[in-house]
């Protein structure tokens, strides 16, 4: 849980940021991202925990911790070394629904490989076409956020 000072540090830069986190642009990704590596917070935190928010149970935002916004953020900025980092994490973590765990291997998987065309249809086999095309479009920032709903004020 945050510190008193860690709360109003919550609230003052990141809450309103993390709300309107589909709204963001590239640098104000990048400040988030920043600003979530910076401060003194365990990856393992939930997001609605520190930002005072209540949500769906069937949303994705319900189980999304600090370690999996940051590897979001990553992706969404391009940085391929925090998106690595941030796919390890995700690996060690453990509390993660199985197919959100799949896009994050995917991920990883399509970083480190050279030459991902040549493997196309081994990687659909591996781990789905709407696996891998949702981890492509992820990496090629067509798509960020996946499955986290728009926040808004009123929640």
């Amino acid at each position: 849980m945050p510190t008193e000072q860690q709360s109003i540090v919550i609230d003052k830069k990141i809450r309103t940021a993390i709300i309107r986190l589909h709204q963001l642009d590239e640098a104000e990704c990048a400040e988030l991202l920043a600003s979530l590596q910076n401060i003194s917070l365990t990856d393992d935190i939930s997001i609605l925990e520190i930002i005072g928010l209540a949500t769906a149970t069937d949303s994705a935002w319900k189980t999304l911790c600090i370690g999996e916004l940051k590897t979001l953020l990553a992706l969404a900025i391009g940085d391929k070394h925090a998106t690595l980092e941030g796919c390890d994490w995700v690996h060690h973590f453990g509390q993660m629904e199985e197919s959100r765990r799949r896009v994050y291997r995917c991920v990883d998987g399509l970083i480190n490989m050279h030459k991902t065309e040549m493997y196309h249809h081994s990687l659909e086999l591996m781990y789905g076409t709407e696996t891998l095309y949702l981890a492509m479009d992820l990496l090629k920032r067509k798509q960020r956020f996946f499955d986290l709903d728009k926040l808004g004020l009123d929640i």
